[in-house]
């Protein structure tokens, strides 16, 4: 009789277990779509911030990283001060470079490592300027080389 009550709590753990695991995906997809709508509709904060939280659940989804990175860079060019800009920049290139490290095959985290790049070269001094115009264009390279569309 006690192996019973120990196979039904096995069994209900396994469901629970099973449950938790089926409804991240489906919530992660709602997610996104959540946040391409905001992209749509121009409330480009909230997207960013539906993107963070997908990368919070999912710390390698791709499309969430490279479309985070691309609205840090947005969002920043639009600061009204040097130093804001510069934060968010940073932030572009922290998740750009992330991508580029667990994604090396693919083309949009060049891409948006190079925008995030092209927007610090505004807030950044000569010398350092013509440093990432160099890299700018490397990272161009490699992503069509990698998205030839």
């Amino acid at each position: 009789m006690s192996v019973i009550p120990s196979l039904l709590m096995s069994l209900s753990y396994l469901f629970c277990v099973a449950t938790v695991m089926a409804q991240s995906v489906p919530d992660i997809s709602k997610m996104f779509a959540a946040a391409q709508t905001f992209r749509a509709e121009l409330e480009e904060e909230r997207a960013l911030q539906t993107y963070l939280a997908i990368l919070e659940k999912d710390p390698q989804h791709y499309e969430a990283l490279w479309n985070a990175s691309m609205l840090y860079a947005i969002i920043g060019f639009r600061g009204t001060d040097a130093s804001s800009q510069r934060a968010y920049f940073q932030k572009a290139k922290d998740v750009a470079e992330k991508g580029i490290t667990l994604y090396p095959d693919k083309g949009h985290p060049y891409f948006v490592m190079a925008m995030a790049k092209g927007r610090m070269a505004n807030v950044v001094g000569v010398i350092r300027r013509i440093e990432l115009a160099h890299e700018i264009e490397d990272h161009i390279q490699r992503a069509i080389t990698l998205m030839p569309d």
